[in-house]
């Protein structure tokens, strides 16, 4: 399965516990993720990633919690099931039609099923679901 996944991204102190609070909340707000990354930004932030089952929902929470959000952008998922081989499939569909993906994200689920998240340019992403067979 291929689908459009809205993503954000949000800033928060570098520190013990920063993360905690942030997600409690969104939680706190029922905003519901799909996924969520956090990479080192700058000396003593952090960048969070977060990819919303509901966008409208992460953007209202934001607002009542005073949380600065930039996006939405738009990524790839990518599920399926788990076989040698398979993200290989996935990139060559994408090379073949000249997409380049600039960055992505993925593991299996310990059950026979992979996601992997797919981030190409945003002039690119129509392309690259009809690439991949997405509906």
């Amino acid at each position: 399965m291929y689908r459009k996944l809205d993503y954000f991204y949000a800033s928060i102190k570098d520190e013990s516990g920063a993360g905690f609070r942030f997600l409690d909340r969104l939680a706190t707000k029922q905003v519901d993720l799909t996924a969520l990354t956090a990479v080192p930004f700058g000396p003593d932030r952090a960048q969070i990633t977060i990819f919303p089952t509901d966008a409208a929902s992460l953007v209202a929470a934001a607002k009542e919690e005073n949380i600065a959000l930039d996006g939405p952008h738009t990524a790839i998922l990518v599920e399926g099931d788990d076989q040698v081989g398979a993200f290989a499939k996935v990139m060559a569909k994408l090379a073949a039609v000249n997409i380049n993906v600039f960055s992505l994200q993925g593991m299996t689920d310990g059950r026979g099923g992979f996601r992997y998240i797919v981030f190409v340019r945003p002039s690119d992403i129509e392309s690259a679901l009809q690439s991949l067979g997405a509906s």
